[in-house]
């Protein structure tokens, strides 16, 4: 939890840093169009689909997992209380983070400059003179990459702890050690998360989810558990219908 802890407060620094770098280049100019392709998804003639609404489903996938603050409730003094501070206090956070750097970012350089860059920020702050705080981003994108990874770990453990418990995996997981983490289930987990990332067709076979891939680990391993809760115990008459 502290490396976790530490490693976030080190890409939000990093973040801020960026915003404090390019906010005195920004240019209004640059957000004139402010929506060059329109608001609705639309495929263009290269194929790419491009659109406020196009850009908003991907970035979907990059913005969601605040649900996984959840699975602490167990771990919580008073999540009552707790809980709903935390997820809508990190959305409120992660939102304003995320205007903050997309507009200082836009700001700076015209969008078609980095819309195809594989470091869009590194390569804003190069362009404006910043070769080392651009060095700086880059690396601790590498590098606090693993919180994400730490987050879904997290959650996936919490939630096969809870079917251990009730009989849905074998009750010697929910062990849980001297220093009050349950260390057998979360190594389980790490251990089928790698499985998953290496056998990414025996994913797709035995979890039966088609959108398996190797970058969902953690939704192939909520549909395992998915799997087995419907096999071991039956549908309730509201849900079979």
């Amino acid at each position: 939890a502290r490396i976790n802890s530490v490693l976030v407060v080190v890409k939000i620094v990093t973040l801020l840093l960026f915003v404090g770098y390019t906010l005195p280049y920004f240019d209004a100019a640059h957000l004139d169009p402010f929506m060059p392709y329109g608001y609705a998804a639309q495929v263009d003639s290269d194929g790419v689909q491009r659109g406020v609404m196009a850009a908003a489903a991907i970035i979907f996938f990059a913005f969601y997992g605040f649900d996984a603050i959840s699975t602490a409730a167990e771990e919580t003094k008073r999540p009552a209380r707790d809980l709903p501070i935390a997820i809508i206090g990190s959305m409120a956070v992660c939102t304003l983070i995320y205007m903050l750097v997309a507009a200082t970012a836009v700001g700076a350089t015209p969008f078609t400059t980095f819309a195809d860059s594989p470091e869009p920020l590194a390569l804003i702050l190069r362009s404006i003179g910043q070769g080392g705080i651009a060095q700086i981003v880059a690396t601790t994108a590498v590098v606090a990459l693993p919180t994400v990874l730490l987050a879904f770990l997290y959650g996936q453990s919490r939630i096969f702890l809870a079917m251990a418990r009730d009989g849905f995996l074998p009750q010697r997981l929910a062990h849980i050690s001297g220093r009050g983490t349950p260390a057998r289930i979360t190594l389980l987990t790490a251990d089928g998360h790698e499985l998953l990332v290496d056998k990414e067709r025996l994913c797709s076979r035995w979890v039966g989810v088609a959108g398996c891939s190797r970058d969902r680990g953690s939704a192939c391993g909520a549909n395992a558990g998915a799997f087995a809760a419907e096999r071991m115990a039956p549908v309730p008459a509201c849900l079979s219908l």
